[in-house]
């Protein structure tokens, strides 16, 4: 009993002196420990962002593969909003320095199943302006390419990629009049004129890939909803 008494082992029931109870052992989380649990959480989130902040680095001469990365990574960011909007930003104007760089993003951003292209951030129609010389020719190209293949596709029964073929055509759409491109609408009334002419600007853009006269009135139609919005 002595021995119990001094390492503190409480005795065995049948040792207890009379009224002496039995307690439970209880633990409180101290102010130390809770201290140490919060910094460590905090640790493991910058750590994290870290991480994902190196997966969005885009390298000088990025490939059109790469480009397709980072911008999924990117939209990942966005859906979650563990991405600052500065972030958001800074990494769509660095995709959309090179040609590479912004063919990459549209064929990942327009194509996206999730919602975030269907309502375009200020920090996206910002980031795209930063390089009008690239994003203005390659979102015309995707509307009339995106509206040509959507004939394409209904024509082969396929109507859900015919769907998602004019879901990249409307979202191509509304970026370019979120944009207001004086470059971006001249392109969309020169290659509409060809597509009705047959003739023009655009007339060898359009016979390389071929595109019938079904899928021409297709294409003149779509851009209509560029220039008509820039007569507003």
């Amino acid at each position: 009993m002595a021995l119990n008494r001094v390492v503190g082992v409480p005795a065995p029931d049948g040792m207890r002196a009379p009224g002496q109870e039995k307690k439970e052992k209880t633990y409180d989380v101290s102010v130390v420990e809770r201290n140490f649990f919060l910094e460590s959480w905090k640790l493991l989130e910058r750590r994290f962002f870290e991480a994902m902040t190196d997966l969005l680095l885009v390298p000088e001469n990025i490939s059109f593969e790469k480009a397709i990365e980072i911008t999924q990574s990117l939209l990942a960011q966005m859906v979650s909003g563990g991405l600052p909007p500065a972030s958001v930003k800074s990494v769509i104007s660095d995709l959309v320095k090179t040609a590479n760089g912004a063919r990459g993003f549209f064929v990942t951003y327009l194509t996206d199943e999730g919602p975030v292209a269907d309502n375009p951030s200020a920090e996206v129609v910002e980031a795209l302006a930063s390089s009008e010389d690239i994003v203005a020719p390659l979102l015309v190209k995707n509307v009339a390419m995106s509206a040509g293949m959507a004939v394409a596709h209904r024509r082969s029964g396929d109507e859900i990629m015919a769907a998602s073929s004019r879901r990249v055509t409307r979202r191509s759409i509304d970026l370019l009049n979120r944009l207001q491109m004086s470059q971006a609408t001249l392109m969309a009334r020169e290659l509409a004129a060809s597509s009705r002419s047959g003739v023009g600007e655009w007339e060898n853009f359009l016979k390389r890939w071929g595109y019938d006269s079904e899928q021409r009135l297709a294409i003149e139609e779509a851009l209509q909803g560029v220039v008509k919005e820039k007569e507003k």
